[in-house]
């Protein structure tokens, strides 16, 4: 057909992206943030107590060289609260940019989400599209609450960006 043949293969690109900041703390140094981009849901995330629940994190892309890699295109994200444990993650929002430079303007410019989710009250499980194949080497993610009210941390098994 003489047309480009494009790649099928859906693939989770976690190992393509490190944690460059985040501001919730971790409970202890089994329970840290890296843990999320892990392949499975354990170990988990557990943030510092009182830290609050507006916690932001900022992913960016390990071939972080604009010329040189191509940047990741996601087309899904997967979000898995830990249930085993107090606090599993509620909700929140997620924002993509091309570098974690552009990310950081486009917010304090008052950019909107690409996706807001809220997990299953039972499994603590999301899943959502972006709607469209989106190319991206910086992700933003606020984890906005926990399903216990009450609860000092939020508990985050798993972050998948496919």
């Amino acid at each position: 057909m003489g047309g480009e043949e494009v790649a099928s293969e859906i693939q989770v690109l976690n190992n393509q992206f490190s944690v460059l900041a985040y501001n919730g703390g971790e409970k202890d140094s089994d329970h840290g943030i890296a843990n999320v981009l892990s392949p499975g849901l354990h170990p988990f995330h557990c943030s510092g107590p009182g830290q609050g629940h507006q916690l932001d994190l900022v992913l960016n892309s390990t071939c972080d060289g604009a010329d040189v890699h191509p940047a990741a295109i996601l087309t899904h994200i997967v979000v898995h609260g830990a249930t085993e444990f107090k606090n599993p993650l509620r909700c929140g929002r997620i924002w993509v940019g091309e570098s974690s430079a552009l990310l950081s303007a486009a917010l304090q410019e008052g950019a909107e989400p690409i996706l807001r989710f809220e997990t299953d009250p039972v499994t603590a499980e999301w899943s959502g599209s972006f709607g469209v194949p989106t190319r991206c080497r910086a992700v933003r993610l606020t984890f906005e609450g926990s399903h216990n009210a009450d609860g000092e941390t939020i508990d985050v098994s798993l972050v998948a960006l496919v």
